[in-house]
Formats: C-alpha cells, sequence, structure tokens
C-alpha cells in the first residue's frame, strides 16, 4: 500500500485519461497479399483479464516504491485537450504509451532479476513525423508506431504497437460480430493482419492496435504455413481505478509476458501456445511445501497440502529449477531429498534394465503390482552413485511392463531400507537383501 511519499505500479497504470474527440470521417483500411491470412482464425483473448493479471503479477503491481522511481507523466497534463483529426494524431497517444512503459517497465525488469545485462528500449513515431519508427532487417517499408524491446540478437522485440483512427477500425466491433457468431468482415480483419505481418518481420507474437478508443492486445499463432490466428482482447481508453483493466495495465501486462523468456514471444504452432493463466504444481522448499508456479511470472503461492494432480512430479518439478536426467526422468540431486520428490510418473520404466538386476537379491514373483505405492516412496541419497556405471547401450527396453501396476494401491515403501540399495555396485537397479 502506498503512502505520502510513495506509489505502486497499479496506481501508476490506472490514473484517469480524457475522453478523445475524433473528427476524422476517414473510414478506409488497406491490405496487402503477402500479410498472414486471419479468414477463419480470429478469436476472443478470454484470459486476459483482471483476475488473471491479480494472480500472476498482482504481488508486483500493488509493491510501494519511492515516487522518484516511478516518476510518469500526469494524463491531465498531457493528453488535456487532444483532439484527434488525423492518422498522426494518434502517436499523441502512443507517446504516451511511451511515457507509461519507460518508467514501469524499466522497474520491473530489475526488480524481477529479468534479463541482467540487457537494456531495455523503446522507440516510437512522432505527430509531427520528426521520427518514425522502422524495424531493422524488415523487408520492405513497414509502417509500426510502437517498438518495445531488449537490446539483444536475435530475438530482442517485446511488442509492436499499430496506430489507427477509430472512424477506420474498432476492436469492439469485431469482437461483437464473434460474438453474434457472424463473420467478421474482411476489412476488419485487414488491420489485424498488418499487425501480424508487423509481429512477423519483429519475431515477436506480441502486438497492439491503438485507437483514440481503447488499446486492443493481440496474440498471435501459426495454424499452417499461411494461416495464422490471432486472439485479442480490446480495453477501452477512459477507463481508470484500481479495480478494472486499463489501457496501461494492459500494455504493460503485455510487455511483460513477452519479457518473461524468448519462448514466451515467438511465434510458434498454435497447439504449442501455453495460456498466461497457466500454473505448474511443483515442491517449492521444506518450509513452504508443495505450491504453484505461474509459467510467466514465475510467481510462487504455497498450496499445502499437496496438491492431488501433482503425482507426476517430473511433470510439475520441471519450471521450478529441476533438470531432466535422461534415465531416471528427473536429477534428484536437485531438489531436496527429505521431501517425496518421486512421483510415480517420474522414473522411466523403459530405462530398467532387469537384466543388470541380481535375480538372488530379489524375488520379483512375491511382489504384488497392485499393491506399489509409489506416491508414499522417500529415496535415499543417490549422489554417492556412479552413474557411469549403468551402460545405456545395454539397456533393454522392452524388459519391464509397468502397465499392471496399480499407482493407487497400499502398500508403503516408505519402509523400504535405504541400506537395501548397494550404491557400492555403481548400478542403481542392483539391490541386495535387508540385514535387519
Amino acid at each position: 500500500m502506498a503512502n505520502r511519499n510513495s506509489t505502486t505500479l497499479r496506481q501508476v497504470l490506472t490514473q484517469q485519461k480524457p475522453l478523445l474527440p475524433c473528427t476524422s470521417t476517414s473510414n478506409r483500411n488497406t491490405t496487402h497479399g503477402s500479410w498472414p491470412k486471419l479468414d477463419e482464425y480470429v478469436v476472443i483473448w478470454d484470459e486476459f483479464n483482471l483476475k488473471t493479471l491479480n494472480e500472476s503479477y498482482g504481488h508486483l503491481l500493488d509493491v510501494a516504491v519511492p515516487d522518484t522511481l516511478l516518476a510518469s507523466p500526469q494524463a491531465d497534463e498531457v493528453l488535456a485537450g487532444l483532439v484527434v483529426h488525423t492518422a498522426e494524431d494518434i502517436n499523441h497517444l502512443i507517446s504516451w504509451n511511451y511515457g507509461l512503459m519507460e518508467p514501469t517497465l524499466r522497474f520491473a525488469k530489475s526488480r524481477l532479476g529479468l534479463h541482467p545485462g540487457l537494456a531495455l528500449y523503446q522507440k516510437y513515431s512522432t505527430p509531427d513525423k520528426s521520427l518514425m519508427v522502422s524495424l531493422p532487417g524488415a523487408a520492405g517499408r513497414l509502417t509500426v508506431n510502437h517498438i518495445v524491446a531488449l537490446d539483444d540478437f536475435p530475438g530482442g522485440h517485446l511488442v509492436v504497437g499499430l496506430g489507427r483512427m477509430s472512424s477506420k477500425w474498432s476492436g469492439r466491433t469485431v469482437v461483437h460480430q464473434l460474438n453474434s457468431s457472424t463473420s467478421v468482415k474482411k476489412e476488419l480483419i485487414w488491420p489485424l493482419r498488418q499487425l501480424g505481418n508487423i509481429c512477423k518481420a519483429a519475431q515477436t507474437r506480441y502486438g497492439y492496435i491503438q485507437t483514440d478508443e481503447e488499446l486492443v492486445v493481440c496474440c498471435f499463432s501459426k495454424i499452417a504455413q499461411d494461416e495464422w490466428k490471432v486472439a485479442l482482447m480490446p480495453v477501452p481508453w477512459t477507463r481508470s481505478g484500481a479495480d478494472v483493466l486499463t489501457t496501461d495495465l494492459a500494455l504493460w501486462w503485455l510487455c511483460m509476458l513477452a519479457m518473461s523468456a524468448q519462448c514466451h514471444r515467438e511465434i510458434v504452432d498454435d497447439g504449442e501456445m501455453v495460456k498466461i493463466d497457466k500454473w505448474d504444481e511443483a515442491y517449492l522448499d521444506e518450509r513452504r511445501g508443495w505450491g504453484r508456479i505461474h509459467r510467466y511470472s514465475g510467481f510462487e503461492k504455497p498450496t499445502n497440502p499437496r496438491p492431488a494432480s501433482a503425482g507426476n512430479v517430473a511433470a510439475t518439478v520441471v519450471y521450478s529449477g529441476v533438470h531432466v536426467d535422461p534415465l531416471f526422468g528427473i536429477n534428484p540431486t536437485a531438489v531436496d531429498r527429505r521431501a517425496d520428490v518421486f512421483g510415480h510418473g517420474t522414473v522411466n520404466p523403459s530405462a530398467v534394465n532387469l537384466n543388470a538386476v541380481n535375480p538372488t537379491a530379489v524375488n520379483f514373483d512375491a511382489v504384488n503390482p497392485g499393491a506399489v505405492n509409489f506416491d508414499a516412496v522417500n529415496f535415499v541419497n543417490f549422489d554417492t552413485v556412479n552413474y557411469d556405471a549403468v551402460s545405456h547401450d545395454a539397456v533393454n527396453y522392452d524388459a519391464v511392463n509397468f502397465d499392471a501396476v496399480n499407482f493407487d494401491s497400499a502398500t508403503n515403501f516408505s519402509t523400504v531400507n535405504p541400506r537395501a540399495v548397494n550404491q557400492n555396485a555403481g548400478a542403481r537397479t542392483r539391490l541386495v537383501p535387508d540385514e535387519r
């Protein structure tokens, strides 16, 4: 909570902005055959909402910081009396976006420790055309009004912006037509295709269209070679206050999603897209126990007791720093071994070579395959095992059939005597009898 000499990101990004009159009657958009096709794949970006934002980045938005760290333009000073007469006047709004993103993104990048050693920069076109933005290396001339990027190569562009007067285009009209189950008029899709072409040149999936009435956030993915998909969400320009999603919050969030990791901003096949409300369940540490980690922000939220869906730890800990081991699924040295870190889906059963097991040491006939409860296993410390002793070439991948195992049955392996593992032999599949 901010006090007299402090503020928050949320306060800076939710200030009231004036209604902007538009006097233009121009209503024609242009198109080009080389732009990505979107005719059948325009959808509403439903998860782009205040609830998702608050859950994933609310911890950062509401932290109190000194005013000087977030010194930013004030709407009543910069935007007062502004009227949109021509397309170039939209650059006044782009300039506003630049001014708000400069301190807020810089602070967030530093606070979260994102991309150390890489500078964050912006470019934008000015209303008087004294500055015109271009994309380095782009084939031909591309109209682009705003670029947010990391000073990196390749793949440094985060978000690109395109200006449009409301007399020419409206994201809310697109959404209305989608909700009415009617085909979106082709001319309404043209600006989205134009933005998609800019995103293609910039190698980022994130872009926005700024009008005098709204900011429309967009996320692009691929359906086929020439077919793309766009998810969009219009945000009204005049929204303000802590309880709504404003245009400034929306643009900041879009930049944060892009800045989270390069894999989160690359344009990929639609089936590979990770939703922005995606959380992974993982074991956090001994003090906090089990929790959820947001895929983009990295925010960790404890959820003790252990989530019901956390049985497959190999799938849930991979985003919390646990390294993959090609033989056993995950590397046990990368987690706290005092916890139950091996779920029933972690070990690759096809990697076990029963030929290496001493048949006199283990009686597999006595094992009831329906009685194994891997959820209860507390595995021993494998740090001292000589992994090099296992010959990967000799592994018989057809030797074990785990399909018959009932992992929900009653036998509790927590009573296993750790001394039953012969670590001197070096092979993980080698067992000796209990010497109690």
